[in-house]
């Protein structure tokens, strides 16, 4: 069991750096959506975190081929578990939900709108 020690803890140091890179991912997308330069935010970030990560990958290893696959493994098993969690559907039950689909619904055939005027249904 000694000797799985700097397994473990390589496997749980990719696991950090999985988080990093995701995280980094998670705001770069979020505040992209309202950046005034989002390829520049995009290529920054990108950049960044992969920088990060190589050099995380690297300074934690030391170049040992064993500790680097083991922090690859903790890595990819971490971004698997992150993506399955969050390419799941949120169900939200509210009302005001419920109330603001309803609202939103595209006019039937039977309506007819025109700029300027009232949404009435035209007989």
């Amino acid at each position: 069991m000694s000797n799985n020690w700097p397994l473990l803890l390589s496997a749980a140091e990719g696991v950090v750096l999985a988080v990093f890179f995701y995280g980094g991912l998670y705001l770069t997308v979020t505040r992209g959506l309202t950046s005034r330069h989002p390829a520049l935010l995009f290529i920054a970030s990108l950049i960044l975190r992969l920088g990060l990560v190589i050099y995380g990958f690297y300074f934690f290893t030391g170049g040992q081929w064993q500790l680097v696959i083991s922090c690859l493994v903790g890595f990819s098993i971490t971004g698997i578990v992150i993506r399955t969690l969050s390419s799941r559907p949120l169900i939200v039950e509210s009302e005001s939900i419920k109330e603001l689909s309803k609202s939103t619904e595209r006019p039937t055939e039977s309506t007819t709108v025109t700029a300027g005027e009232p949404h009435a249904p035209q007989p």
